[in-house]
């Protein structure tokens, strides 16, 4: 029997609840004497007006017939008894539910396919009691049966279908899974991976890009934020690994990044989330290099605290950290002393810097944004230049300090140099 259903409770309403009148039997006997040409009849109507299962082929074909002479078969005995069939009958029952599932077929149709079942009965019913001259009593009595007995073995098939389809549903997941992991891992390759591919509906022929959401603190709610990114790119694969989420979808739009992105915040209320994203990359090797571009593309969108960063646009902090190293001297001797003076004096020279730089090397605009006086903040990058021995004016200076300020935000710690003065040419 299907989990959390009894024999009792399920087929407890298979025949009607008022003794059955005398004749029920002989009808019975009867229907058994036209059991074959119930079964075929049901079939050709199921084949001629539930289009799928003519589709699915001869296999699913005989496995129709085999069902629908099982369920008359059952029928007619439960008729002849009077009692609700047994343990293993329900169990046998439920299972043409569980078959469907795996062949493919939409509960809506295998539950289109009990209705037929039930019309095809009652036509014969209607016939045997004509030719037989059967009484009327024990003919409705049959009638209602019929409807009894379809309402329950409908309602076993649903229930056993529902549940493969869910474990078919867990099971190619898991398998999606394993596969998205070889292929970003670099592990698939060969016959073996094509076929793995289309096993789960992948397509190596097309492009795909990669996107990698990075969130902050909600691991608990990845499998939410995986069932809301599925919704919303119907055609997308979609795994958490090590805590972030990778979205591989044929070649969407940027938009398409920024709509997702205002979705999980709404899940997730954080306001930290930041997206790596790469062009679309053809076949195996091409996304899982795409995978290791958005990778690289999400910890810069952490560490320059914006939310979406496209690989391919970001070519200058792309640059920066090819070379920690250098990037860390760099720092040193430009923004250091500036974090150093703020931290010392409680003063807002790096953020005047980056405000600055931002607003076009404006001090109104800065000043503006800062609300303070632009005074203020002419004073401020007086002592900036004195501090660093950079000038503003001087456009290779001021290149070295926007370096340095995007360059602090990529470097996780920011070393203090003990050597304050104006640092060699880089």
């Amino acid at each position: 029997m299907p989990d959390n259903l009894t024999t009792a409770t399920a087929t407890s309403r298979a025949v009607p609840q008022r003794p059955p009148p005398p004749g029920v039997k002989d009808i019975a006997d009867d229907l058994d004497k036209h059991i074959n040409d119930m079964v075929e009849a049901t079939l050709q109507a199921i084949l001629t007006e539930v289009p799928i299962y003519r589709v699915r082929g001869d296999e699913v074909a005989a496995d129709t017939r085999r069902a629908a002479s099982y369920v008359y078969a059952s029928f007619i005995e439960t008729l002849r008894s009077g009692h609700p069939p047994n343990e293993a009958v329900a169990h046998s029952l439920a299972n043409v539910g569980a078959d469907r599932a795996a062949q493919g077929i939409p509960l809506g149709d295998l539950l289109q396919a009990f209705r037929i079942w039930a019309r095809s009965a009652g036509a014969t019913l209607h016939k045997v009691a004509k030719a037989n001259n059967h009484d009327r009593e024990a003919a409705l009595w049959v009638a209602e049966a019929i409807m009894y007995w379809v309402d329950v073995i409908s309602n076993l098939a649903a229930h056993d279908y529902t549940r493969e389809q869910a474990r078919m549903l867990r099971e190619n997941e898991e398998e999606r899974r394993s596969f998205l992991l070889d292929l970003l891992y670099g592990e698939l390759a060969g016959e073996t991976a094509l076929e793995r591919a289309e096993n789960i509906g992948w397509e190596p022929a097309i492009e795909h890009s990669v996107a990698v959401v990075g969130t902050s603190e909600c691991s608990h709610l990845h499998s939410t934020i995986e069932e809301d990114v599925a919704q919303r790119f119907p055609r997308s694969f979609v795994t958490t690994i090590r805590g972030e989420i990778v979205i591989l979808r044929p070649s969407p739009t940027p938009d398409d990044y920024e709509d997702l992105v205002k979705s999980i915040t709404r899940l997730t209320m954080e306001v930290d989330l930041c997206v790596g994203i790469t062009r679309p990359r053809l076949g195996f090797t091409g996304v899982r290099q795409g995978y290791l571009e958005a990778i690289e593309a999400l910890a810069i969108a952490r560490s320059s605290k914006t939310t979406i960063v496209d690989y391919e646009e970001a070519v200058l902090d792309r640059i920066l950290r090819k070379e920690p190293a250098l990037l860390a001297e760099l720092v040193e001797h430009t923004i250091a002393p500036l974090i150093e003076y703020d931290k010392t004096r409680s003063t807002d020279l790096v953020r005047t810097l980056e405000t600055y730089f931002l607003l076009g090397q404006s001090p109104t605009r800065t000043a503006k944004i800062l609300h303070t006086h632009p005074q203020t903040i002419r004073y401020r990058l007086n002592r900036i230049k004195e501090i660093t021995s950079l000038s503003l004016e001087d456009p290779e200076d001021s290149l070295h300090l926007i370096l340095g300020l995007r360059g602090k935000d990529i470097l996780p710690h920011v070393t203090i140099p003990e050597n304050k003065t104006r640092p060699y040419n880089f």
